[in-house]
């Protein structure tokens, strides 16, 4: 319960609004209860009813668990639809994570392609990351098929390391998407310091369980792991 109650503080960097009063005091007392002791003087992004009864489903950034009516039991898995075989609980994380983006906001990522391109995805990238470059390197490709790319932050060596150095100096540069062409090409940056989002860029890749680079958001919020040529992209963005 200790290491929950942890994990959920750190998903309250992500949770920016309070619950209104008029939802909170539709939800049973022993459901809030229970949330203000794990989680104390933090509300979670929304509370409903969960798809299973007795239960309510609670949403924290990207992330979703269930709490009982009573207060006394707390889930944290999937519910499925034995009849249709659909995963509830993966859609909902969909829609977190589309939410959880739009939070941090696109003025925070660095953005290759048009505003009106069919498709958007948003990708956790790293600058040392081999399979990241060669998705880098077929950019016009992607675009050329109306995929925007977002990039995000996730130096998997963690704060210190000489990617995350190279990243805060590519999120600094005037010109921030020659900056990163130029270090997905493994040219040299020019060191810079300013304020930047990698660090909550990074924090947000591990609340979306990213272990490795690229990872894709796609526009539904599903995500994939690992890189994909301009044409498996199209296709699995259209649901192929």
């Amino acid at each position: 319960m200790f290491a929950l109650a942890r994990s959920l503080m750190c998903l309250m960097v992500l949770a920016s609004t309070l619950l209104p009063a008029a939802h909170a005091q539709s939800i049973p007392a022993p459901v809030l209860q229970a949330l203000a002791s794990m989680v104390p003087s933090t509300a979670p992004d929304s509370i409903s009813p969960a798809p299973v009864a007795g239960f309510y489903q609670i949403v924290f950034g990207p992330r979703v668990v269930y709490v009982s009516s009573d207060g006394q039991h707390l889930l944290m898995g999937d519910i499925i639809n034995v009849q249709t075989r659909v995963n509830l609980t993966d859609v909902e994380r969909a829609r977190a994570r589309v939410s959880a983006l739009d939070r941090i906001g696109e003025g925070s990522m660095i953005v290759f392609g048009p505003e009106n391109a069919d498709h958007t995805v948003s990708v956790f990238t790293d600058v040392s990351c081999f399979y990241c470059a060669k998705l880098h390197a077929e950019m016009a490709k992607y675009n050329r098929l109306g995929i925007r790319v977002r990039y995000l932050a996730f130096p998997r060596a963690g704060a210190g390391s000489d990617a995350y150095q190279t990243m805060e100096s590519v999120w600094c540069s005037d010109d921030q998407r020659s900056a990163m062409t130029d270090a997905k090409a493994d040219r040299a940056v020019q060191p810079r310091k300013c304020a930047n989002p990698v660090s909550d860029h990074f924090t947000m890749g591990r609340l979306f369980g990213v272990t490795g680079t690229p990872t894709i958001v796609l526009d539904s919020g599903e995500l994939v792991t690992g890189y994909l040529p301009p044409n498996d992209l199209l296709a699995r963005l259209r649901g192929g």
